[in-house]
């Protein structure tokens, strides 16, 4: 039902941004034209410049809303099983470190093999100075399970 109910969000928008563009007629080539002299561009600061081309997508609100409220219950596999909450069990000392090493894991892998290989990783020592002691082939035996491991070794 979440899945259907983004979806036609998702489509509403879609819809709505499609009707609002104007159809774009073929226009006939023109002939080159000589170069005017102009006078020198205006100087405008950094942020005035990128804050006036910033503009917000239309139809965005309601989609930002539905987000919202579909992740206030936190049920979603990635709260409890992301680099994050894997992270948030590491000592003091190596969190920052073992929060480094699984988002590198995290690339094109599944939330669950993620933990269960940072579980490997904890149980080999999973420091700086002991993974750098490791052979490439013992990580490439530990971490074979998630995505693209022979370049993640």
């Amino acid at each position: 039902m979440v899945a259907t109910r983004f979806a036609t969000v998702a489509s509403e928008t879609f819809s709505k941004r499609k009707a609002a563009s104007p159809a774009k007629k073929a226009t006939p080539a023109k002939k080159a034209t000589p170069a005017k002299k102009t006078s020198p561009a205006k100087k405008t600061s950094p942020k005035s410049a990128k804050a006036s081309a910033i503009q917000t997508p239309r139809g965005w609100r309601p989609i930002y809303d539905l987000v919202v409220e579909l992740r206030q219950d936190r049920t979603a596999v990635v709260d409890s099983m992301g680099s994050e909450a894997i992270a948030a069990d590491a000592p003091p000392g190596d969190r920052a470190y073992q929060s480094l090493i699984s988002l590198m894991l995290s690339s094109q892998t599944k939330d669950t093999t993620n933990l269960a290989t940072m579980k490997k990783l904890r149980a080999h020592g999973l420091t700086p100075a002991n993974i750098l002691a490791t052979s490439d082939a013992k990580l490439d035996e530990l971490i074979h399970a998630v995505g693209f491991h022979n370049n993640k070794v």
